[in-house]
C-alpha cells in the first residue's frame, strides 16, 4: 500500500491553530484592543501628552507576549515565501530572534529618555510608542489569518502598509510631543531610522539567512 506524506503548511500543522488560538485569547482578553485602537489614532489629531489607558501589570505582560508573537508570525509567514523551511523549531527561532530585537529597542529606547527628557517626557514617550505598537498589533491579527491562508502580493502589501501606518502614527506623535524646530525633526528621524526600522530590518535578514 503506497504511503502519502502530508505536506507540512501553515494550514496543516496543528501548533499553527494552537498559536493562533492562543493569539485569539489574549486579544479578547484585552478586548481586541479596540481601545489602544481608538486612542492612538484619536491622538493624532490632540497634543496631549498622555494616553490614560489603564497599567494592569499582568495585563500587561499578555500583551508583550501577544505582540512579540503576532510579529514573529508575521514575519515567519512572510520569510517562508522566500524558501523558509516551516517547522514550529523555526518559528521559535524567530520568536526568540524577535524577543531580544524587542528588549533591545526597549533598553535604548529607556536609555534614550534617561539622556535626553525628564522622567515625565520619558515616561509619556515610552507610553505613547507601546499605545502605538498594541493599536497596530492589534490590526495585525486579522491579517495574520489572511497570511496563514495565502502569502500573496496583496497580503504581503497589507503588511507593509500596516508597518508604514505604524511609523507614521509615532512619528506625527512625537513630533507633536516635542517638536521645536526643523533639527527637532531630525533628531526624531534618526531616532524612527535607527531604533525602529534599521533593527527589525537587521533582523528579518538575519533570519532569512538562518532558516
Amino acid at each position: 500500500m503506497e504511503v502519502i506524506s502530508r505536506i507540512s503548511s501553515p494550514l496543516s500543522e496543528s501548533w499553527v491553530a494552537w498559536i493562533m488560538l492562543l493569539l485569539l485569547f489574549f486579544s479578547l482578553i484585552n478586548r481586541l484592543f479596540l481601545q489602544e485602537i481608538n486612542v492612538a489614532f484619536r491622538s493624532v489629531s490632540s497634543h496631549g501628552d498622555r494616553a490614560y489607558t489603564p497599567s494592569n501589570t499582568p495585563l500587561q505582560y499578555i500583551t508583550w507576549i501577544y505582540k512579540v508573537a503576532v510579529i514573529s508570525m508575521a514575519i515567519y509567514l512572510l520569510l517562508l515565501d522566500t524558501g523558509a523551511v516551516f517547522s514550529f523549531a523555526n518559528f521559535c527561532i524567530v520568536l526568540g530572534v524577535m524577543t531580544g530585537i524587542y528588549w533591545l529597542q526597549f533598553g535604548c529606547v529607556k536609555l534614550l529618555g534617561a539622556v535626553f527628557f525628564t522622567h515625565r517626557q520619558a515616561t509619556s514617550a515610552l507610553e505613547q510608542r507601546n499605545l502605538v505598537q498594541s493599536a497596530v498589533c492589534g490590526i495585525m491579527l486579522p491579517m495574520l489569518m489572511l497570511l496563514l491562508w495565502d502569502v500573496n502580493a496583496i497580503t504581503t502589501g497589507l503588511v507593509l502598509l500596516l508597518a508604514v501606518v505604524y511609523l507614521g502614527v509615532l512619528l506625527m506623535r512625537i513630533i507633536q510631543l516635542y517638536y521645536n524646530n526643523l533639527l527637532t525633526i531630525i533628531y526624531i528621524l534618526l531616532y524612527i531610522i535607527s531604533l525602529e526600522v534599521i533593527p527589525l530590518l537587521g533582523a528579518i535578514l538575519w533570519l532569512k539567512t538562518i532558516l
